[in-house]
């Protein structure tokens, strides 16, 4: 991947279904490489992370925006 696209992290809880805007900057071969757009807690972490925090997530937990019309 060559140019960052907007993104959501689809996050699921016993409150519902979260979206968490990212945007994507890289590609693993099952992975995308994100950074947060705002402060959000994600999955498997006791704590928030800031925005501007890299993190690895599944291919199957990313929506794209123009996929999510």
């Amino acid at each position: 991947m060559t140019n960052a696209r907007s993104a959501y992290i689809l996050v699921d809880s016993w409150a519902g279904r979260e979206r968490i805007p990212v945007t994507v900057i890289g590609e693993t071969a099952k992975r995308y490489r994100c950074q947060l757009v705002q402060d959000a807690k994600l999955p498997g972490r006791n704590n928030w992370q800031s925005a501007g925090h890299v993190f690895l997530a599944p291919k199957t937990a990313v929506v794209f925006q123009e996929d999510s019309k």
